[in-house]
């Protein structure tokens, strides 16, 4: 089964205070986890990859291997 993973950073300044967040959830909309981290100081692309990485690593975590990503960030997605 394919999971969604939604991610996004945010920086207030760049660098700024940081911080990121992402949902994981069902093909259907059904919310299967959420995570939200404190960066401190940082870059918004830096927060950015963050939120995906994380997003990631529960998806893993949680044996889905099948991952259709969405992000802002139309950098991160590129790399």
């Amino acid at each position: 089964m394919a999971v969604v993973l939604n991610v996004d950073g945010s920086s207030f300044g760049n660098p700024g205070i940081s911080g990121f967040g992402g949902v994981l959830r069902r093909n259907d909309g059904t919310w299967l986890y959420g995570f939200a981290g404190n960066v401190g100081i940082s870059t918004v692309i830096h927060v950015e990859l963050l939120a995906l990485y994380y997003g990631l690593k529960a998806a893993w975590e949680r044996g889905y291997r099948d991952v259709i990503c969405y992000s802002d960030s139309t950098l991160v997605v590129q790399w």
